[in-house]
């Protein structure tokens, strides 16, 4: 682990960010910084900053930030693998060492080796589809031109138990690689192997890389089951790829929104109707991983599922997915035993483009899934419908958004909004009314308390104070779990070590969704030549200490009284005594603060 951290610290200190950023920003020097219209936002004034001495970039508009690895991977729609592996060539290093930071070469080696197989099974179901009179029939029946076919690489999987085994035996492939890569399975009886796709339509289906990862396997008939896809393999994971991404990805960004369907006919009918921002998932419900992936193209969804009973589920999925993420999810609504494969091929893009332009916002449409165009007549109905839509209101994360839909429920179900709202909260609370999301911020990836983030800012501004600082700080001071196990590891760093690059490097490490916040702490926490940046830091260590030394005396007075109520006197005493103690130490505190103002002349009064 250590030698990947280094080696990762290496290539990003071998890369100039500024350099890397200017071949996308415009970029100009003001001081320490650079300074240029953001990327990711659009703007008139620049707010977007650079700094070459910590390696880290943050807007002020928008709020994105972090180091040359997170803009290329944000820039880009870059993995990380794919941005360090970027940055690695860029600066001349070998990419065998990276590979060996991203993965052990043995299981580089078999996945490399999956690929191969897949890529000469596509060839062969290509050739067979090409040769079979029956799979082209099927696929102009299906409406399916020539040149779809071509851009889809759609093949035929031939009516034999080992046909493609034999022919991948011919080209070098072993028993072993071809099961592992799920294109063949052992027989149930006696030894040997045959072939999982047989007498089928056959769907590669494609990463980004335009790597085959797998494929799926439609019957030309009504046999059962219709479908069959790949199994999970080490480079296939349905949870987290989508079918025809890597044809859609340009589409999605220009048009900013993905349209989201659930099997490969849709997909390949939009496209031929010039739909090409379309994905499938791929015989899964939507997940998190689907839904990261697709963010890296846009933040706006429109599903266009069937309208069924299983078209609903999947919509509600979506709903509990995206809502919480601030995804906006519209809803394409088709008439009932209608797919949109069939919706396509009789209305085409105009009856598409009427569609989307009476797609309804996700919650409009859960609100009319449970309550139609008026409300539950009887209390009972009335009484369901609110249980149904309770969780839903509760997920909306905006509050105006969440505002407007419970006083809309509300009105329809002849609710006070008040009642309904209070309802929908409730969850949010523990018991004795203290709010859950008070406690979120010791939660990694969530907001680092003020007064612990400015004082980060001034670490990694000033790095060589640390070491005159080092014995004060104690970790149990920080409230934000991700936060405080970054700080233990910046204080066994060797003092030589303590520079900005290797500061920053390690809190991302610990927990890289801090970046955005770590970059905004970073270049707040500059200070003038003239400030006294030690007893700043001085000052914010005992502010740390006072605030944990108050909550602790909350909890320790909770505990007395709960010991007075059941007279168990002996712990009382105890109890006080512990709580002397820390008042003791709370007031000594309060009186080293008092010192430091009178003797440099400053007031620290900001600091509760």
């Amino acid at each position: 682990m250590r030698y990947q951290e280094e080696l990762i610290n290496q290539i990003k200190q071998d890369n100039d960010i500024v350099d890397v950023i200017s071949n996308y920003v415009s970029l100009k020097k003001g001081g320490a910084n650079y300074k240029g219209l953001c990327p990711f936002h659009s703007e008139k004034t620049p707010s977007f900053t650079v700094n070459p001495a910590k390696q880290i970039f943050h807007c002020f508009g928008c709020g994105e930030g972090g180091d040359i690895l997170s803009f290329l991977m944000k820039k880009e729609n870059m993995p990380f693998p794919e941005a360090l592996q970027g940055l690695a060539e860029r600066c001349g290093r070998p990419l065998p060492a990276v590979a060996a930071v991203l993965e052990d070469p043995a299981r580089q080696k078999e996945k490399k080796r999956i690929f191969e197989i897949n890529g000469v099974a596509m060839a062969f179901f290509l050739e067979a589809c090409a040769r079979n009179s029956a799979a082209q029939a099927y696929l102009k029946r299906r409406g399916v031109s020539e040149s779809t076919a071509q851009v889809f690489n759609l093949g035929y999987a031939p009516d034999s138990w080992d046909g493609l085994r034999n022919h991948l035996k011919q080209q070098g492939f072993q028993d072993g690689e071809m099961e592992r890569a799920g294109l063949i399975l052992p027989k149930n009886k006696g030894t040997g192997y045959y072939d999982r796709f047989r007498n089928r339509i056959i769907f590669p289906i494609v990463d980004i890389q335009e790597r085959v990862i797998g494929f799926g396997g439609r019957v030309m008939d009504d046999g059962m089951p219709k479908y069959l896809n790949s199994p999970e393999t080490l480079v296939f994971d349905k949870g987290a790829n989508l079918y025809g991404l890597h044809l859609a990805t340009e589409a999605i960004r220009k048009q900013d929104y993905a349209l989201l369907v659930e099997g490969y006919m849709d997909v390949i009918t939009a496209y031929q109707e010039g739909i090409q921002n379309v994905v499938a998932t791929l015989g899964t419900a939507l997940t998190q991983k689907h839904l990261k992936r697709l963010r890296r193209y846009t933040r706006n969804l429109a599903l266009f599922f069937d309208s069924d009973d299983a078209g609903f589920k999947a919509a509600e999925r979506c709903f509990d997915l995206c809502v919480p993420e601030r995804v906006k999810v519209k809803v394409v609504t088709l008439d009932r035993g209608e797919d949109p494969d069939s919706f396509l091929k009789k209305s085409g893009r105009p009856g598409f483009s009427e569609k989307m332009a009476e797609a309804r916002p996700i919650m409009d449409f859960m609100i009319h899934q449970v309550m139609g165009d008026g409300a539950p007549e009887s209390l009972e109905g009335k009484v369901e419908a609110a249980a149904r839509l309770k969780p839903m209101l509760a997920a909306i994360t905006d509050p105006i958004e969440q505002e407007l839909y419970i006083k809309e429920v509300a009105a329809r179900m002849g609710l006070e909004p008040a009642t309904l709202k209070q309802t929908v909260l409730a969850p949010r609370r523990k018991a004795g009314g203290t709010d859950r999301t008070q406690q979120e911020p010791k939660a990694k990836g969530a907001p680092i308390p003020a007064m612990e983030g400015k004082f980060l800012g001034l670490l990694l501004s000033y790095p060589q104070i640390l070491p005159k600082i080092r014995e004060a700080i104690a970790t149990e001071d920080f409230t934000h779990s991700g936060l405080r196990a970054a700080v233990s590891r910046l204080l066994a760093l060797p003092e030589e070590e303590m520079t900005q690059g290797n500061l920053h490097t390690l809190i991302l490490q610990e927990d890289r969704s801090l970046e955005r916040q770590v970059s905004k702490f970073s270049f707040e926490g500059e200070k003038s030549d003239a400030f006294d940046v030690q007893a700043e830091a001085e000052g914010f260590v005992q502010s740390l200490r006072l605030n944990r030394l108050k909550q602790e005396l909350k909890e320790l007075q909770q505990e007395i009284k709960s010991a007075e109520k059941a007279e168990r006197h002996d712990e009382v005493k105890v109890l006080m005594a512990k709580q002397r103690d820390l008042k003791s130490e709370v007031e000594n505190i309060k009186r080293l603060q008092q010192t430091t103002v009178r003797a440099d002349g400053r007031s620290h009064t900001a600091w509760p």
